[in-house]
């Protein structure tokens, strides 16, 4: 089933929307869902009258909506993004509504769609933005690959967009097709919608650690369970939208929204390359290791990432990022006139080396010197390094007479013994102390509430919840389900995983 107010795809079990939270259950939703939509469009066309000229509704979120008009002024098509009435009396929602605006505002870079204007009149609270001619991508992405060179310019121009965005301390935390748009003509790819994105440095925070906010989809796995996130986050969106272009499909699918959550924190996708053999080796590496489920596995940057999708063009640009891939590029980027003279330097040495190993035409090499070994040098010696110890005559000394008796070489010394070693002193290690804590993660298809030792914990997915070690009671609970009872033995420092299936109650 299909969210009426988002158009977010949802398990038919769902009461309640993922996304938008609009409430399922309501039978005439889409008809006044139809209703709000008209009304709003006639209220925002009076509020705006004579700047601007409504033309018609381009979408609609969770919190606002966009419509198409023209600036009357300026006499140029433009996006107005509203936020929508029913929520415009929650404070928070207003103050995150221009935080978003703000924030967006002072994102200055081509592949971010610019900010004109923000407004309030009356009631409504809305911002003017530039009206990209062009498709989204979640349009493009018919459930085929994209050509290969088409998904690796979407995916590098992303990759820019979102890096500055980084580097400015923003996080857009809701990296997905929808929020991308390709441009007519030039192809030029716009991330839109920072709605729910995040100034790292911010003290004010509209989002709390532990509440979820983004599209399941394309959840990272730290985003999954309500974790403080960063740039990272945005990266692993980024390289499920990628695995999406290049092989034509999700890379984790799920019947339901709790499913795939449990899946982006445990499960490893199955690499590009070998979902779809036409993906070159460089770009399924790089995607696999931006969907690494720690951030720390992943890229350092978004600069990173983009040179392991496409080095040669990172190479080209001078955009040679510091981290692993920073060698290989820097290589691919030297100077044509730096590979000739090191060219030029080998042959030369190679040259030499010829000349001394033929020596003079017409003449056999000389043969090597005998080595003398001396009996001072070669004392308290081990007899494998002797050798190099040793006295080597000069191979231009004058060889000796016949008269002469040879000389002996003088056997080595013997090397004196070793004292005994003392024994080592006794030593005890203490063992660390064991862990005071273990963990329980527990998934129900469809979902259901945890209630640990008589205390309610939360839906399912419920990932790895600390517990003492010992006996604990779970149950789970969903109206019109039986009840799931056992009981679980939790160590320190383990973690018992339990996944179970609702089973509907009969009357």
């Amino acid at each position: 089933m299909f969210c009426a107010i988002c158009g977010t795809s949802l398990d038919e079990q769902s009461r309640f929307c993922l996304t938008c939270g609009a409430n399922l259950s309501d039978p005439e939703l889409s008809t006044r869902q139809r209703l709000a939509v008209k009304e709003l469009f006639e209220a925002l066309r009076a509020a705006v009258e004579g700047r601007y000229q409504v033309l018609d509704m381009l979408g609609r979120g969770g919190m606002g909506a966009v419509f198409l008009a023209k600036d009357l002024r300026l006499d140029r098509q433009v996006a107005i993004k509203v936020l929508l009435p029913e929520v415009a009396d929650e404070p928070g929602f207003v103050g995150r509504f221009e935080r978003e605006a703000r924030i967006a505002a002072r994102l200055d870079h081509n592949n971010i769609i610019p900010i004109y204007e923000v407004e309030q009149v009356g009631d409504f609270h809305y911002f003017v933005m530039k009206y990209v001619a062009g498709k989204a991508l979640e349009d493009m992405l018919t459930g085929k690959p994209l050509p290969v060179s088409q998904a690796r310019e979407i995916l590098w121009q992303a990759c820019q967009g979102l890096g500055h965005a980084h580097q400015r301390g923003v996080i857009h935390r809701d990296v997905k097709p929808s929020n991308i748009m390709v441009e007519e003509g030039e192809g030029r790819v716009i991330i839109t919608d920072f709605g729910i994105s995040k100034a790292v440095q911010s003290d004010t925070r509209y989002t709390s650690t532990g509440q979820m906010l983004g599209t399941p989809c394309y959840l990272s796995p730290e985003q999954a369970q309500g974790h403080e996130l960063d740039a990272r986050s945005d990266q692993y969106s980024l390289a499920v939208l990628g695995y999406q272009m290049f092989v034509g499909r999700l890379p984790l699918v799920a019947a339901t929204a709790h499913v795939l959550l449990y899946k982006h924190i445990y499960e490893i996708p199955v690499p590009a390359q070998t979902a779809r053999r036409e993906v070159p080796a460089e770009i399924s590496r790089a995607l696999q290791r931006a969907l690494a489920k720690k951030p720390e596995q992943r890229f350092d940057s978004m600069a990173e990432f983009a040179a392991a999708v496409w080095p040669e063009r990172a190479a080209r640009d001078g955009a040679v990022p510091e981290g692993p891939v920073q060698d290989t590029l820097r290589k691919l980027s030297r100077p044509r006139t730096a590979l000739l003279a090191t060219g030029a330097a080998v042959l030369a040495i190679a040259g030499i080396a010829v000349a001394v190993l033929r020596g003079s035409p017409g003449e056999p090499p000389s043969p090597p010197a005998p080595a003398r070994v001396s009996a001072d040098s070669a004392t308290n010696r081990p007899e494998s390094v002797a050798a190099p110890a040793a006295e080597v005559e000069s191979a231009t000394a004058p060889p000796p007479q016949a008269s002469e008796p040879k000389p002996q070489p003088t056997p080595p010394a013997r090397r004196p013994a070793r004292p005994a070693r003392e024994a080592p002193e006794t030593t005890f290690t203490t063992r660390p102390a064991a862990p005071s804590v273990g963990y329980l993660t527990i998934n129900a298809v469809p979902y259901g509430t945890v209630v640990l030792d008589g205390v309610e914990v939360g839906d399912t997915p419920i990932v790895r919840y600390e517990l003492s070690p010992g006996e604990h009671a779970v149950r789970i609970v969903r109206q019109g389900y039986r009840t799931e009872s056992e009981s679980v033995s939790i160590t320190g420092g383990n973690e018992i995983r339990l996944s179970r299936t609702l089973v509907k109650e009969t009357r």
